[in-house]
C-alpha cells in the first residue's frame, strides 16, 4: 500500500490503518534521518571549506607583501644599475678639486678651465652632462660627460702629461 486515496484509508480497519501510519512514520524518519546527516556533512564542507579559504587569504597576503618587497628591490636595484652604467662609460671623465657651484653653465664653464689649463681644447657642444658626485669623503668631485670618445682620450692623455 504504497499510496491511498481518501475512500481506500476509510475502508481500512484499525489495525490495517495503524499499519499504514507506522508504514509512513518510518518512510518519512528514514527520509529525514538522511537529510540530517546530509546537512550535517554539508556542515562539515563548508566549515572545512570556510577554514581552507582563511588560510588561503592569508597565504595570498603574505605573497603579496613579499612581492611588493621583491618589486622595491627590483626598482632599486635597477636605479643603482643605470645609475652604475652612467659612471662607467667610457665616454665620462671625473674632475675632482673645484668649488662648489650653483648652476650647471658655471660648472661647465669651470670644467672648460680644467680642461684648458692641461692644454686641452673641448667645445661646451660636446659635453653631453656635467654634474657634481654626491660623496661625503670628496665633495667637490664632478662627472663629465663628452659626446665623442676622442675627446675623453685628448683629455686622459693630457693630463697624464701634466702630472710628469
Amino acid at each position: 500500500m504504497d499510496q491511498m486515496d481518501e475512500n481506500q484509508l476509510l475502508k481500512l480497519n484499525k489495525n490495517q490503518l495503524v499499519s499504514q501510519i507506522l508504514d509512513y512514520r518510518n518512510k518519512f524518519s528514514v527520509y529525514f534521518h538522511g537529510m540530517k546527516s546530509d546537512i550535517a556533512s554539508m556542515k562539515e564542507n563548508i566549515a572545512g571549506l570556510t577554514k581552507r579559504n582563511t588560510e588561503l587569504e592569508s597565504s595570498i597576503l603574505v605573497n603579496k607583501n613579499v612581492n611588493d618587497k621583491l618589486i622595491e628591490k627590483i626598482v632599486l636595484l635597477e636605479r643603482r644599475c643605470t645609475e652604475t652604467q652612467q659612471y662607467s662609460r667610457r665616454e665620462c671623465v671625473e674632475v675632482s678639486g673645484l668649488a662648489p657651484g650653483a648652476d650647471i653653465v658655471a660648472l661647465e664653464k669651470k670644467v672648460i678651465e680644467v680642461f684648458e689649463s692641461i692644454n686641452c681644447t673641448i667645445d661646451p657642444v660636446n659635453i653631453e652632462s656635467c654634474h657634481y658626485l654626491k660623496s661625503k669623503n670628496q665633495p667637490n668631485k664632478v662627472i663629465v660627460k663628452l659626446s665623442r670618445r676622442k675627446d675623453v682620450t685628448k683629455v686622459l692623455r693630457n693630463k697624464k702629461f701634466f702630472e710628469r
